[in-house]
């Protein structure tokens, strides 16, 4: 295929289209890792990636499109090698998010602005159709809030640039099975996203990109993206981040256990908080850069050669046993063994070295106090006045159909709340919730909801009332599909 021209007037497409073919996020594509083929795509290495991508159980990567070429009207591409590696990639069942980066054309055209989204979109229009069978989301850029050289580039300039990417997609007609993703900030309560919210971007992409990274995933942070979206009244846009993890040189002083249990946790409460707050798909950083810099957040270590590579542990069990397969709803007797960082994850700041959380969520098992069994969760709300939230992903649901979501409560004081969390593709804030402080009986909680998600969070939740011998026990949770 030779390279594809500019189109002409393509003002048609200025304005917001529909939110996009379908959730990007799906059971099987939700959690995926970052590999390093964007700068290295050849074998041995790419075949390393592939194989440690498949050992996880990921079926969602992100890569750049680097050394294809193309930079400037009418430039040449050389595509074998990307070919190669996006082939290698579909053929293995992995789908691909794919960077197209206007700042990597800074150094020839940063001072001819028109000529420099000339050069973008004869870029993007060559890539997207090059690669339109292989490539699920095509996000704009990484991280503008960060400098590339001595450029930073306007949220103004991103909107341009993300508008040239939309305008190519509907164009090339390939919008029913590629999607959007805007310029992720590196947090996700940068004001820069507010910025480039307000300078139109959501009227060109489907999904608002974001990256998030250790504390940022406590509700307070993570839930800001869509805080701004409602606030600009944007309620048909999806919000996503394609780079989140943890660094262990962040890890705190003295925390139990130390870095390598401290980052194994993280990455189980990530995936659980992403889901909580109804992120389209979440793409870890990363596997291992190679050659590059930032080695110290990888969960995997490649030899010299790229032929081979070692897990770090205990990260990588973490990963693969939490992200690599999207369960259903379990355990929700407490009837199997719990420890709040399995099925059941108690939430926690994960930087609180005191994990207090811990002390005042316990999984005992007597078939006395059980509603049914042995098992039940208790809350102990004695000694303290701390909410306490446990929560589960109840995944592989049927967006549209109708669920009831129930759990049993016993109170010796407090309150019991049952809520349903990240069920809503376009409202990460959308809660349904349903409470009893009626004490000295076993009380039923139910909700109906009717997810837009492949999945529903279920939460569990109790205030501390500092008063000796107030406990809530909760017991024979369950997540039923109705009858149509």
């Amino acid at each position: 295929m030779g390279t594809l021209a500019l189109a002409g007037s393509l003002s048609a497409w200025s304005r917001p289209g529909r939110a996009g073919p379908t959730n990007a996020g799906s059971a099987m594509y939700w959690g995926g890792i970052n590999n390093g083929t964007g700068f290295f795509p050849d074998d041995p290495y790419l075949s390393t990636c592939i194989r440690a991508t498949q050992t996880l159980g990921l079926k969602l990567v992100r890569q750049g499109m680097n050394a294809v070429g193309g930079f400037t009207e009418g430039a040449p591409f050389n595509w074998a090698r990307r070919d190669n590696a996006l082939n290698r990639y579909r053929a293995a069942g992995i789908a691909v998010c794919g960077v197209l980066s206007f700042r990597e054309m800074v150094k020839q055209e940063r001072q001819r602005p028109t000529q420099w989204q000339r050069n973008f979109r004869y870029f993007v229009r060559n890539v997207m159709w090059r690669y339109r069978d292989h490539v699920r989301v095509w996000i704009i850029d990484n991280e503008p809030d960060v400098p590339f050289g001595d450029y930073y580039p306007t949220p103004a300039e991103c909107v341009a640039f993300t508008r040239i990417a939309w305008e190519e997609l509907h164009d090339l007609g390939i919008d029913d099975r590629c999607q959007i993703e805007s310029p992720p900030p590196a947090s996700v309560d940068a004001g820069y996203m507010t910025a480039m919210l307000e300078a139109g971007l959501a009227e060109c992409c489907h999904i608002v990109g974001v990256h998030c990274y250790g504390a940022q995933i406590i509700d307070s942070r993570i839930r800001k993206p869509w805080e701004r979206l409602e606030a600009l009244g944007i309620r048909n846009r999806a919000v996503s981040t394609s780079e989140c993890g943890i660094s262990p040189n962040w890890c705190p002083a003295n925390f139990p256990g130390g870095v390598g249990v401290w980052r194994a946790n993280f990455h189980r409460q990530l995936r659980v908080q992403a889901k909580a707050h109804g992120y389209d798909y979440a793409i870890m950083f990363d596997l291992d850069r190679w050659r590059q810099r930032e080695e110290e957040f990888r969960i995997a270590t490649f030899d010299s050669a790229g032929t081979s590579y070692a897990p770090v542990q205990p990260v990588w069990e973490a990963v693969r046993q939490s992200w690599g397969t999207a369960g259903k709803f379990t355990n929700g007797g407490f009837e199997g063994a719990e420890n709040g960082l399995g099925a059941w994850f108690i939430r926690h700041d994960p930087d609180d070295v005191t994990l207090r959380e811990f002390r005042y969520i316990s999984f005992p098992r007597d078939a006395a106090k059980a509603r049914s069994g042995s098992g039940y969760c208790r809350m102990s709300l004695a000694g303290h006045t701390n909410t306490l939230v446990l929560r589960q992903v109840a995944d592989q649901l049927r967006p549209g159909t109708t669920y009831r979501v129930t759990a049993h409560a016993y109170l010796t004081g407090g309150a019991a709340t049952l809520r349903a969390r990240g069920y809503n593709r376009f409202n990460g804030t959308a809660t349904m919730v349903t409470s009893t402080s009626t004490a000295g009986s076993w009380r039923t909680l139910s909700l109906q909801v009717v997810p837009t998600n492949p999945w529903i969070v279920v939460e569990l939740a109790s205030r501390g009332t500092g008063r000796a011998g107030q406990e809530i026990r909760w017991d024979d949770v369950s997540v039923t599909a109705l009858a149509a």
